[in-house]
């Protein structure tokens, strides 16, 4: 990112650092605007510091991790930990404010927008997915609880 625009930088709880790639520690010129406000929103909506595990991936970093050939982290997405968080108002919150990729795993979720990545376009709407079997046992009981259960 050029100096220009870390000097606009409009989400104050978030640092480009933090979104940064952990491999080559860039942030794509091009962000994703809109998944930033809503994540801004989503920080102030709970209330507390949300913890960023993975943000923007570069096509090397994502290739070693693992990540999907059309992952949403090489436009931006994010991986949130759940450790101190209340994650039924995580959650609740994410499809309030419109994200419309969440991914829940074990110990954080994840959050995109369903962006355009290398030509492929995944369906607008919302997509929410497991990543484990033990993520998705932990993630049914949370999210079969009322909300005033919690």
């Amino acid at each position: 990112m050029s100096s220009l625009e870390l000097n606009n930088w409009r989400w104050p709880h978030f640092s480009p650092q933090e979104l940064a790639c952990k491999h080559c520690g860039e942030l794509p010129h091009n962000l994703d605007h809109l998944l930033l406000d809503k994540l801004e929103l989503l920080r102030q909506s709970v209330g507390r510091a949300l913890r960023v595990n993975s943000g923007y991936r570069c096509r090397i970093h994502n290739t070693i991790v693992g990540g999907s050939a059309y992952s949403q982290h090489k436009n931006l997405a994010v991986d949130l930990s759940i450790h101190g968080q209340d994650p039924r108002k995580l959650y609740d919150e994410a499809v309030a404010l419109g994200f419309l990729g969440i991914g829940l795993g074990d110990s954080f979720i994840h959050l995109d927008m369903r962006n355009k990545i290398d030509g492929y376009q995944p369906p607008k709407k919302l997509t929410v997915w497991y990543y484990s079997k033990e993520g998705k046992k932990k993630w049914t009981s949370i999210l079969s609880q009322q909300s005033s259960d919690l």
